[in-house]
């Protein structure tokens, strides 16, 4: 979503990079191959790739004359230049905004599209750039003893950046609404949710509303709560009391204290003043309600209910089938057909979200659009086609060039069968091209464009009239007007704009004999369905609902409406009949659109779109360079104003965690330049056994692709209450490959030098010079969802070959192998119940056997416990009391499933409890190989000997995940562990009477 500002799990990531450096990271965020450049204006650097000049220089003006604005909101002026990134490598409309470890905001150029509550907008920039400004004058303050912290640690202390997400999130929204003539507070969309939610006692409590919730609207929930919470907050105290609370928090000496300041800016608690508004939305939303009613609800039979978000309702041609796109906690996205009676609900296509379907003439097909990264870099639309008979889902590709995304959605099927239409997007614009289709090979061809980009205009939801003549659209006009059109299917030329008016008018759809003209509107300050007779040129309300009617479709034979309704945990099919005569004469005003309840908002735009310029071709990278004014230049973009310290951007990281259950301290400091291009970090500590200085450096190189890195660092390495301590110097370069996000391979050379730290570790450790080359592969494609309780439905592989030789600084000659597979099935029967099977095996190769591997102990990694790569879990058996083997072979079982999702925190207390959950696991393994072997044979005959000779365990956990401070994910577990055989003979009796309990973080599989 849009504006998830970056938090302190870098400080997170920076440690985990430490450690594990040769598969943490790898290319950076942006096309390697693209060249970027820099539009300097006195406060803000805006860099920009490519095409994007004009809009690197107009984003540049619009963040100067915003700055100030936010920052009288908000009684703050961030210090120094702020960064801006442009990109547009994605489809969806999106920002952020990070204050470490220099105050960046990365933007996205993609506008909304109908169906999200951003949609409320008259400059889409102008909101985009507003919101991500408060976050950062938001989170950068610091005030009194916080501000003298921020003078050691940096930019860690910005304490704001740790506040409950409602307040984060809430204080964004609240800015682009107070501070434009638009944005979320004045959304009818967001109106809605909080309406029902009231209406139906599914109203979020203040504990809830984070970006972590699983239930409906989710992540949302922190926005339009927040942003509405805030908007109430300024009604009833003032905007300056709002102002005071934040400045408030940011003055602090620690995060988290949120119940001072609520009591000492508004004498009441931040629960009672949320209590409080509660209370006012549920007294307005009963009102609305009331009215509603005696003006009488259309009467409609619902479908579904799921719940949810639920899209893309259409009548399947020639069945009684409905298809939609639905989302859930328990599977994610799907696209589903149901029976008009409700019966056979069921999935087509996994893990897709499509806005909006379009079928062939014979309903054997369907066509839909889905996100999905292309060439690894870019997240772009695409369309696809499923088949009915084979059950398949095909990429559209263009003929004349198959290797290259569309960038395209919301697609439309002529009836005869041989065009479809498709609105494509590039540099914050977009167009409606049409296209010879042929439906058997998943092709388009002849690409033309019909309605051309121009300026900001956004098209979405063409749709073919039943002659096939005419196609109907939804258009944002650059006075901020979203309406329908209509517009010739071959030349592009508008016909009629079937609305004019401040309301969002969306989704438009034919009856099927031509005559009425179908769509969405928010014209009385909620959405219902309305129709235009083309015939009569009259206006008709269809629909008269308390929640919002959405996306109509008439049936084939012109009997029935679909539509998707709203209610407070979601969106639900529901239909209608279709009955004109019954309809309601709308006289056509036009609307002021939705007005949220604030005061002293900005007024809205009074400009006029001229109907005349809507077939003039203005795509953006054609457009004039606009000149560059005073205090304005344009450069190369350089990475050492922003990489190097000292530059606003210097922060030092500390970091508590457990080393192998050392109890160790970090401080960290780590830089980057914007574009992610170069990125370095340096770090010193201790622990408590090993209390000597532990130091590390590191710096990875994404100009191009792969990554290259290089890294050094003196680390202890303690165990067994200290009674165990290796010194380890170390240093390594290499590089990193990602291939389609799934695939990771590594390169890497390392010299280590190993030397004792205590007399044990002298007579059972390696010890001397290690030099190794090692060549690693990982393959990672699984599955998580709001209620999953783990990883689901997929497969995790990595294999890691190493070679030591003495012509590689080693002290000896040996290859080392590590397999590790993880696997995660899916019980069909229950909702979120997996099987995990993990199997591990590791073999030195001589003729020298030096490396050594360990097996035992229920530690995992997680938030604060970090596992060395030579040590490997076997629950139920205490760690390191088993002689280390140069070998290891160990199998993992456990079938884990939820117990309750509880979705609740503790006031503002910083911690979210989201889920309990067990598991039930079976786990065995051997070390094997003493190092004095003669030769592979018999290595293998010790082998075996150790492997008949194994442990095997079992028992059980209960885990429980929560959020640490709305921002640290952290699985806690506690368990008990039986060990059944030990050294090849069966001890259930002593198990059961002397079982391993234990308490840890992470998981082993």
């Amino acid at each position: 979503m849009l504006a998830i500002e970056v938090r302190c799990p870098l400080s997170i990531l920076a440690v985990a990079w430490l450690f594990c450096s040769t598969t943490v990271k790898a290319a950076g965020p942006y096309d390697p191959q693209l060249s970027w450049r820099t539009i300097f204006t006195p406060r803000f650097a805006v860099h920009y790739p490519d095409d994007g000049y004009n809009l690197a220089v107009r984003i540049g003006r619009i963040a100067e004359e915003s700055l100030d604005d936010v920052s009288g909101l908000l009684g703050f002026s961030p210090e120094g230049r702020i960064e801006i990134v442009l990109s547009d490598a994605s489809d969806r409309a999106n920002g952020s905004a990070q204050v470490m470890t220099k105050n960046t905001v990365r933007l996205f150029l993609t506008a909304p599209t109908e169906l999200t509550g951003l949609t409320s907008y008259d400059d889409w920039l102008r909101i985009l750039v507003v919101h991500e400004l408060a976050h950062i004058c938001d989170i950068d303050q610091s005030w009194g003893f916080a501000r003298f912290l921020r003078h050691i640690f940096g930019k860690y202390i910005s304490f704001n950046g740790l506040s409950p997400q409602f307040l984060s999130e809430g204080v964004a929204v609240y800015a682009e609404t107070v501070l434009t003539p638009t944005g979320r507070g004045r959304s009818s969309y967001v109106a809605m949710l909080l309406r029902m939610a009231a209406l139906e006692n599914e109203f979020f409590a203040i504990d809830q509303a984070h970006l972590q919730v699983a239930d409906w609207p989710g992540g949302n929930v922190a926005y339009f709560y927040g942003g509405f919470f805030h908007l109430w907050l300024a009604n009833r105290h003032g905007q300056n009391a709002v102002r005071d609370l934040h400045r408030y928090y940011a003055s602090m000496p620690l995060p988290y204290m949120y119940w001072f300041g609520a009591e000492s800016v508004f004498g009441e608690s931040l629960p009672d003043l949320w209590e409080m508004w509660r209370q006012d939305e549920l007294a307005f939303a009963l009102e609305i309600k009331a009215a509603i009613e005696s003006a009488g609800v259309t009467p409609s039979r619902q479908i579904t209910f799921h719940g949810r978000d639920i899209t893309g309702v259409r009548y399947r041609p020639g069945t009684g089938e409905i298809i939609y796109s639905r989302t859930s906690p328990v599977d994610g996205s799907t696209v589903r057909q149901v029976l008009r009676d409700g019966t056979d609900d069921r999935y087509l296509v996994l893990q897709t979200f499509s806005p909006r379907f379009s079928f062939s003439p014979d309903g054997n097909s369907l066509f839909f659009s889905q996100n999905a990264i292309n060439e690894r870099f870019n997240d772009f639309n695409d369309l696809y086609r499923y088949d009915f008979t084979t059950h398949e889902t095909t990429q559209l590709t263009e003929r004349d060039a198959p290797d290259e995304s569309l960038r395209a959605r919301d697609p439309a099927v002529s009836p005869d069968g041989r065009r479809i239409a498709f609105v494509q997007n590039h540099l914050h614009q977009s167009w409606v091209s049409i296209a010879s289709l042929d439906i058997t090979r998943a092709e388009v061809f002849d690409v033309r464009v019909l309605v051309p980009p121009r300026g900001d205009m956004q098209h979405a939801s063409p749709v073919f009239s039943p002659d096939g003549t005419r196609i109907a659209l939804s258009t944002w006009f650059e006075d901020g007007k979203r309406d329908i059109v209509i517009v010739d299917a071959d030349s592009g030329e508008l016909l009629r704009r079937v609305t004019f008016d401040a309301a969002l008018d969306g989704n438009p759809a034919w009856s099927p004999d031509g005559r009425y003209l179908l769509y969405e509107s928010d014209a009385d300050g909620m959405s219902n369905i309305f129709a235009f007779d083309l015939i009569e040129e009259d206006y008709h309300r269809v629909t008269r609902v308390v929640g919002g009617a959405f996306q109509p479709d008439v049936s084939a034979d012109g009997q029935w409406i679909a539509f998707r309704n709203a209610t407070g945990n979601g969106f639900d099919i529901h239909e209608m009949a279709f009955t004109p005569q019954q309809w309601e004469p709308q006289t056509y005003l036009p609307s002021v659109g939705y007005v949220a309840r604030t005061d002293g908002v900005v007024a809205p735009s009074a400009e006029v779109f001229d109907d005349r310029a809507w077939g003039l071709a203005m795509p953006r990278q054609n457009e004039e360079p606009l000149t560059l004014e005073g205090g304005e230049r344009d450069a190369a973009y350089s990475p050492w104003r922003t990489l190097l310290p000292f530059q606003d951007n210097w922060i030092l990281l500390p970091a508590v965690y457990f080393l192998n259950d050392d109890p160790t301290l970090r401080l960290t400091t780590v830089g980057q330049d914007s574009l992610g291009h170069h990125g370095w970090s340096a770090s010193a500590g201790s622990s408590w056994y090993a209390r000597r200085l532990n130091w590390s450096a590191s710096y990875s190189n994404d100009v191009w692709y792969p990554t290259f890195f290089v890294g050094a660092g003196d680390q202890a390495e303690t165990s067994s209450a200290g009674a165990m301590g290796v010194g380890r110097m170390r240093g390594e370069a290499g590089v990193r490959l990602p291939v389609n996000q799934r695939h990771l391979f590594g390169l890497a050379y390392v010299r280590e030098q190993r030397r004792a730290l205590t007399a044990q570790a002298e007579e059972s450790s390696r010890l001397g010079e290690f030099g190794w080359l090692e060549l690693g592969y990982r393959y990672h494609f699984t599955r998580r969802y709001p209620y999953s309780v783990g990883d689901e439905d997929g497969t995790s592989l990595a294999v890691t070959g190493r070679w030591y030789s003495d012509a590689l600084g080693s002290d000896f000659n040996e290859i080392l192998i590590n397999l590790d597979g993880r696997f995660y099935v899916n019980n069909p029967l229950f909702d979120n119940h997996v099987l995990a099977l993990r199997g591990v095996a590791a073999l030195a190769i001589g003729p020298d056997f030096e490396e050594v591997f360990y097996l035992g102990g229920a530690q995992g990694v997680s938030l604060f416990s970090v596992q060395t790569e030579e040590v490997y879990p076997l629950r139920g058996f205490p760690a390191y009391d088993d002689r280390p083997g140069r070998g290891l072979l160990a199998a993992y079982a456990e079938y884990r499933f939820p117990l309750w999702h509880i979705e609740r925190g503790l006031w503002t207390v910083p911690i979210y409890v989201e889920r309990l959950h067990a598991a039930i696991f079976a786990e065995a393994g051997n070390t094997f190989g003493k190092g004095d072997e003669e030769d592979v044979t018999e290595l293998a005959e010790q082998a075996w000997t150790r492997l008949r000779r194994g442990r095997f365990g079992a028992g059980v956990e209960l885990r429980i995940d929560v959020s640490l401070g709305w921002a640290f994910p952290l699985s806690v577990r506690g368990g008990m562990g039986l060990p059944l055989m030990e050294g090849g003979k069966y001890h259930a009796y002593e198990a059961l009477r002397a079982p391993l309990f234990y308490f840890s973080f992470g998981t082993a599989i």
